[in-house]
């Protein structure tokens, strides 16, 4: 049997649905569209869906989508040509500017530290992820 009859029949087998699908149904996964909204973004007003990437903004330290925080930051800050803004870690973002070097790794030098975040700051929505993921 070629691969196209393989194909043709596995679907036939599972409603047409693919593989990817029916393992992550399986296996407990989101197997569908998952419609549950946090909150809504400080910054762009649209919902948070995935508090695992969110950063926490403003003086109420509300969940952010992280691109969101990413040009926020861009729009507060002078940044220029061959700077970027980039996520240093732990709750950190950085003004980045790229020079050209000689070899393969790009040379950067970091301009401008932004803290959003502290490592001691227990956040509601942060416990919950935490609890979630157990």
């Amino acid at each position: 049997m070629d691969q196209e009859n393989r194909n043709k029949n596995a679907s036939q087998k599972s409603g047409g649905r693919s593989r990817s699908s029916q393992r992550g149904k399986r296996r407990g996964g989101r197997g569908g569209s998952n419609k549950r909204y946090y909150s809504e973004c400080p910054i762009c007003g649209k919902g948070v869906r995935d508090l695992l990437t969110a950063v926490a903004w403003g003086d109420e330290r509300k969940p952010s989508h992280f691109d969101c925080v990413l040009k926020a930051i861009a729009d507060q800050e002078d940044v220029q040509g061959k700077e970027k803004v980039v996520y240093l870690g732990g709750g950190s973002f950085g003004i980045v500017k790229f020079r050209s070097g000689t070899g393969s790794s790009p040379r950067f030098t970091v301009r401008k530290r932004v803290q959003l975040e502290e490592k001691e700051e227990k956040l509601d929505w942060r416990k919950k992820v935490s609890r979630d993921i157990r």
